[in-house]
């Protein structure tokens, strides 16, 4: 015996046990055999962008599990769903693209701060005030939300905006949400 320490144990040793601990607790994880998936708390239409209150993880998941959607989460949030998903339906990377894949003409939105994903988002239906006043609006969909550096965009279909002046107002173009009853 040597300072308390029992003779036995050797610093090689301790690194040993140490790295079966950590491979141990590395595969137990990262085990890919976990059926557990994220699951969509409501509709979502192709484009939806991934925020956090879309991913809803199981109930009944596992401590195991829930480590690995965190990891999975990560990976997730921020992408474009690639098609339509059912509510408590999976969602997976495999589902999900980097950017939205839009096939008709839009016109952007700039967002006043970081949309409510919940209720902001692709097939959301938006109220749009033009100039400081809010004299003139119009309705339209949204198409897809996007990054613009430290802003948000609001892709809307270009064939519900109706006003095409846009040139001529001082203002910048912004977008105030107004929640439309039955949303």
């Amino acid at each position: 015996m040597q300072n308390g320490i029992p003779s036995w144990i050797t610093k090689g040793r301790v690194i040993l046990v140490g790295y079966v601990v950590l491979v141990s607790a590395i595969s137990f994880l990262l085990d890919s055999s976990s059926k557990a998936s994220f699951k969509a708390p409501r509709f979502l239409g192709k484009n939806t962008r991934l925020g956090p209150s879309l991913l809803i993880t199981p109930s009944d998941s596992s401590l195991q599990e829930r480590v690995r959607l965190s990891s999975e989460r990560r990976k997730l949030e921020g992408r474009y769903l690639n098609s339509d998903i059912n509510q408590n339906s999976e969602i997976s990377t495999d589902k999900t693209s980097l950017s939205p894949q839009l096939a008709e003409a839009t016109v952007p939105f700039e967002l006043e701060g970081e949309p409510d994903w919940m209720y902001l988002n692709q097939s959301a239906k938006v109220k749009i005030w033009f100039g400081t006043d809010g004299s003139a609006s119009e309705y339209a969909e949204v198409l897809a939300i996007v990054p613009s550096g430290k802003k948000w965009l609001a892709l809307l279909r270009a064939a519900d905006i109706k006003r095409t002046d846009f040139s001529s107002t001082k203002s910048p173009r912004t977008l105030r949400i107004e929640r439309i009853a039955g949303q």
